[in-house]
């Protein structure tokens, strides 16, 4: 019996130590030092974050808009994931020659990691495609959707709005 008691006690000792230690540790490497990798980043920047389609019609199909993105910084940017709002709507990742996509939303399947590097200056194509139809008969009215790109700096969200008429 006193044995458990001492094994108990050893054990919310040994747990109580591990928290202390993680917090100090958290503590000491969030005191404003900025990293090596922070210093290094691009920064992505939007010229339009925001368009409204007006009307669509569910009879007429999927639109789509380009949002231009650019590099500004003086480093290399990462493009690391991009997602949706909502299933409605997806989003196509245009650098150069090359296309990646489409990524759809978050918990509709995986959201892969990207790790697409834009040098400084460069500028890629996001498109966004939304589907009116996506939500059946009831999808109609006012809709707002987001797409958000994560990057090695602050994410960017791109967003629309759309009246949807049957």
């Amino acid at each position: 019996m006193k044995k458990n008691i001492i094994i108990s006690i050893l054990f919310c000792a040994a747990t109580v130590a591990g928290i202390v230690l993680l917090v100090a540790k958290s503590a000491a490497t969030s005191d404003g030092v900025v990293s090596n990798s922070e210093i290094a980043a691009g920064s992505l920047s939007a010229e339009e974050t925001y368009f409204d389609f007006g009307t669509a019609q569910m009879s007429k199909g999927k639109i789509s808009h380009d949002f231009k993105i650019r590099n500004t910084g003086t480093n290399p940017a990462i493009i690391k994931k991009i997602y949706t709002s909502c299933m409605c709507t997806v989003a196509i990742l245009k650098v150069g020659n090359e296309q990646m996509g489409p990524y759809g939303m978050m918990g509709h399947g995986a959201i892969p990691t990207i790790n697409k590097m834009m040098a400084a200056g460069e500028e890629a194509i996001i498109t966004v495609v939304f589907d009116p139809n996506a939500h059946g008969p009831a999808g109609v009215g006012l809709i707002q959707r987001t797409v958000t790109i994560e990057n090695d700096g602050k994410p960017i969200e791109l967003s629309f709005k759309v009246i949807v008429t049957p």
